[in-house]
């Protein structure tokens, strides 16, 4: 059956946001390995990838399949890159990535395509205002895309969120992963001592050996997760490199999760959370996640993916995929209480089982150090607060910091800006023992809560943000991509009422704008940003809490399979 055109734009709109950063990922590979002076050319990359895949897309109504497809988007490719090459010779370098991307790209959106449910033809005329509204979206996704991409890529493009505010704007948490990494490898014992992150030591002694790295925060990972950048600097020394290639996978890892875990729910419910992909990408805290290269988002999709692959009784991925979750991110560990509580005992052993592998693998790359070192200096450290000290080493930044972070700990904090008397590190202290304590008896209770596949997704989501905010460092730039992730999954049961309508509103804006975390305009007094991140850490809390246990009979009516 012949693919209509509102399926082809659908699927080449997604393989050209994948396209982008992979693109640019092999162009600086290119540019690397033969001519470290070459130009960047990053947005003539983002023009020769649009333009080979809007003309690709055309062909593909003619020649839809492997070979004849591949090949004319290779023809394609091949001419792009010349006739832009001619205009201006230098472009030539970095332009030979698009040949290698596009035509893969092609196939891609072909086999997409295919997949993607027959009704959806015909829909411009049907719907036409639901069509163009989805139309825009994903072109915002990949506009917004090629902003990001060009910039990690090359530091010199203009790039930002809501401020140019450089502790925002300039940020890169995957720079701590990086450095750490190095450090484990050129022997030093304590990776996570704070005298050698300017984040937290203006003084720092910097140590690195890795090209073009600029350490600032500290890594605050277990020792396991260290694997994961130790495996990057074995494979290169550029910190180029790194940053560009972890954005392409990234965004892999992002649409394959995303799409797997909309049509594992499947019916009404997964078709929208499909369409509504593109608006969880734009949204500001999965942008600010991906700019920061940080491992929260794809942690909460491992996580989430580990359980689906569970139900679906594929033991060895679900434990795989959670147990590495567990591993780099503690709130993913809340799932495997649930399990536990749930007497799931097979999918925990697979858990716990992987937990012990990965360990052992850790231990024969990174050493005993790191462990040693997690245990009797970073644990300390993350208790007291001082691991999360950014605020008192950074006192012209403290309104912000405070502002963003989401946890209760740091919430003490937001009401003595308030002017609240008497929050005190003592009173912080306790709030996080008190919220820990009743995120863990609430995983004990949701292991009660039954209900076909839509309603246990909710579930996982739930717990997992509860459970992010936990931490004494949940920062509100990228923390909220798991209530985001949860709001697509709720959108048919939430337009149920008009109360429910509001409330849908009300949690979309706080979280997809982070408001009172990224500064924004006409919101620079601290009082009305903190006031408004006060009221958005609330609103998580309320909102998981009330998806978890709240009468919702919309929830537990939608058709679906049954675990």
């Amino acid at each position: 059956m012949k693919v209509g055109f509102e399926r082809c734009i659908a699927a080449y709109s997604i393989t050209t946001t994948l396209a982008i950063p992979l693109a640019h990922a092999m162009a600086t590979l290119l540019r690397k390995a033969f001519d470290a002076d070459a130009i960047t050319a990053v947005y003539d990359i983002v023009l020769a990838v649009a333009l080979v895949m809007l003309v690709s897309a055309f062909l593909s109504r003619q020649w839809p399949r492997g070979l004849s497809a591949y090949l004319s988007s290779l023809v394609v490719s091949l001419a792009t890159v010349i006739i832009l090459a001619l205009v201006d010779r230098s472009l030539l370098l970095p332009l030979l990535a698009v040949p290698l991307v596009c035509p893969v790209g092609v196939l891609l959106s072909n086999m997409i395509a295919r997949r993607l449910p027959v009704w959806m033809d015909g829909s411009l005329h049907r719907f036409p205002v639901r069509t163009m509204l989805l139309v825009v979206l994903a072109l915002l996704m990949v506009v917004q895309t090629a902003r990001l991409s060009s910039w990690v890529s090359d530091p010199s493009q203009d790039w930002w969120i809501s401020t140019k505010n450089p502790l925002f704007a300039q940020h890169m948490c995957m720079v701590a992963y990086i450095y750490a990494a190095d450090l484990n490898r050129q022997g030093v014992d304590n990776v996570y001592d704070q005298s050698y992150y300017p984040g937290l030591n203006p003084d720092a002694d910097i140590r690195t050996t890795i090209n073009n790295l600029h350490p600032e925060d500290p890594y605050q990972y277990p020792p396991q997760f260290l694997v994961l950048p130790r495996l990057a600097i074995a494979l290169t020394n550029d910190f180029d490199l790194i940053k560009t290639f972890w954005l392409a996978l990234q965004a892999l890892f992002f649409g394959f999760i995303a799409w797997t875990v909309a049509r594992f729910i499947g019916g009404q419910v997964g078709l929208m959370a499909a369409l509504l992909i593109p608006l969880l990408w734009i949204s500001f805290p999965v942008l600010a996640n991906l700019q920061y290269g940080q491992f929260h988002l794809m942690s909460v999709f491992l996580a989430v993916a580990g359980m689906m692959w569970f139900a679906r009784r594929r033991y060895f991925l679900g434990g795989a995929s959670l147990a590495f979750a567990m591993l780099s991110k503690a709130a993913p560990g809340i799932l495997l209480i649930y399990l536990l509580a749930k007497r799931r005992w097979k999918e925990a052993g697979w858990t716990l089982g992987f937990c012990v592998a990965f360990s052992l693998l850790a231990l024969m790359v990174v050493g005993t150090e790191p462990f040693v070192a997690f245990f009797t200096y970073q644990i300390p450290a993350i208790q007291n607060g001082s691991a999360f000290a950014f605020a008192e080493i950074w006192p012209e930044f403290r309104d912000l910091l405070i502002a963003g972070n989401q946890s209760p700990f740091a919430f003490v904090f937001k009401l003595g800006v308030l002017g609240l008397p008497g929050m005190s590190i003592s009173l912080a202290n306790t709030v996080h023992l008190v919220y820990t304590v009743l995120v863990f008896v609430v995983a004990l209770l949701a292991a009660r809560v039954n209900g076909n596949r839509h309603r246990q997704l909710l579930v996982w989501l739930a717990l997992l943000n509860l459970a992010a905010l936990v931490s004494k460092g949940a920062w509100g730039d990228y923390i909220p991509i798991g209530t985001i992730w949860l709001l697509t999954f709720m959108v048919s049961d939430m337009m149920a009422t008009h109360k429910r309508k509001l409330l849908l509103a009300v949690v979309s804006v706080f979280m997809f704008l982070s408001l009172g975390v990224l500064p924004l305009p006409g919101l620079g007094d601290p009082a009305i940003f903190t006031s408004l991140a006060a009221v958005g850490m609330i609103i998580t809390i309320a909102f998981n809490a009330w998806v978890l246990f709240g009468r919702t009979p919309e929830v537990r009516t939608v058709s679906g399979e049954s675990p």
